[in-house]
């Protein structure tokens, strides 16, 4: 199953400087660090407490007749106090390293150009938080631009990936609503996911539900974005509407299956494996069926006549295969929205003449859209409608493994395949 999206979100690394091979993502250019720089601020702050303190306590023995050795000993828990918050204020930063490991692409091929490399953790800008990366999304559009397959391309050398999840360790100053050690789900990344720290803007995470654990969140962004826009944005059902999701085991058909079960439509979906047409069943699908096997389209036929259904969309993953059965599974009307597609492929259009169907285009969507739609899923992920379904995981080391796996399906399509940052 294919799915191109997200490519809008590929990072687009700086020239790398000539004097090193690991500084392949934003650094400072100043001595002094972000977390240098709170440090000092909190330091100074303390001396004026600490010297106003002083100046004070001539005049206050005198006025409150006190003890000075019990004066001192205030002074001193004062004192004491400030330290502590010094420490308290800059011990998130003292948790960021200066280096990190992270995939580096460094020219275009197959998948061994995925370089595990050691590279500075990248500084942030004041509109921009820097996330301590648990995990990553795995998604078809990577592997296309590794290869250097692709329209629009990373400049060399670069950091894949643009959905993750984790927790915030450093924030801008112009962010707001934003604190350290919240837990997000990352929509765009500035420096690539594929990383154990990655910046964003403080516009590109959105809060992780507590419910949701990190492994669950790296595969939100692009699976749910796009399922959100082929079943809302580019079509509009109604409640009870009959929705069939060509290719339904992975995860951008597991969150189409629980957005659509979720806003009460009726759905179907296919499969290549026993445990992906068990998977779908347990989503909420009414029915599954294997799209390995001959005659399936006939059994899908066979079971929309006896139920007394008519399919209204259909969510395509791999058009280039399935586009012309999709044009005779289709009810009159209806919709067929493609969201992946390797290849080319022979219609006869006269099958959308009979049925005045369509076929309708997912890729991207604008700002606004995209606002909407991770709204409505951020809320779907608190009050439990929405489930993320992890399949394969990977550690860095493997991040080879994982782009083959995303294209050839080795071990069955069940959930989405995932990158851990620190295992």
């Amino acid at each position: 199953q294919n799915v191109e999206n997200g490519v809008h979100f590929m990072s687009m690394s700086t020239t790398p400087q000539p004097t090193t091979t690991s500084s392949y993502l934003r650094s400072s250019s100043f001595p002094l660090s972000s977390s240098s720089s709170s440090y000092c601020c909190v330091l100074i702050l303390l001396i004026v407490c600490v010297i106003g303190l002083a100046a004070l306590l001539p005049s206050t023995i005198i006025a409150q007749d006190l003890d000075c050795g019990t004066l001192s000993q205030s002074l001193a828990g004062t004192t004491s106090d400030l330290l502590l918050l010094l420490l308290n204020a800059n011990s998130m930063d003292q948790q960021v390293p200066e280096v990190m490991k992270s995939i580096v692409v460094k020219e275009f091929g197959g998948p061994d150009k995925l370089v595990v490399d050691t590279i500075p953790v990248p500084e942030i800008g004041d509109d921009e938080v820097l996330v301590k990366v648990q995990y990553s999304g795995i998604n078809p559009v990577e592997t296309y631009i590794r290869a250097g397959a692709y329209a629009r391309l990373p400049s060399l050398p670069f950091t894949p990936g643009n959905e993750g999840a984790g927790e915030i360790v450093r924030v801008g100053k112009d962010v707001k609503g934003i604190q350290v050690a919240d837990r997000v789900y990352i929509t765009t990344s500035e420096t690539g996911t594929y990383a154990q720290y990655c910046v964003c803007k403080g516009d590109d995470v959105r809060s992780l539900p507590d419910r949701v654990s990190f492994a669950q969140g790296a595969g939100v962004t692009i699976a749910y974005r796009t399922a959100y826009r082929a079943l809302f944005q580019r079509f509009h059902p109604k409640e009870g509407d009959v929705v069939l999701i060509h290719g339904a085991s992975g995860g951008v058909g597991l969150a189409a299956i629980q957005l659509a079960v979720a806003h009460k439509l009726t759905v179907y979906g296919t499969a290549g494996t026993e445990q992906g047409l068990k998977l779908i069943r347990e989503q909420g699908a009414t029915d599954a069926f294997n799209h390995r096997q001959d005659g399936y389209i006939q059994e899908i036929q066979s079971i929309l006549e006896k139920n007394g259904h008519c399919i209204k969309l259909i969510i395509e993953m791999l058009a280039n295969v399935n586009l012309d059965k999709d044009m005779e599974l289709i009810g009159h009307g209806g919709t067929i929205c493609v969201v992946g597609n390797r290849g080319e492929i022979t219609i006869n259009p006269r099958k959308l003449m009979l049925k005045e169907s369509n076929i309708s285009g997912v890729l991207g969507g604008t700002k606004d859209e995209h606002n909407t739609a991770f709204a409505a899923i951020t809320k779907g992920l608190a009050d439990g409608s929405l489930n993320p379904v992890v399949g394969q995981e990977f550690g860095l080391e493997d991040a080879k493994d994982a782009h083959v796996e995303v294209i050839e399906h080795n071990q069955g399509t069940s959930g989405k395949i995932v990158l851990a940052s620190w295992k």
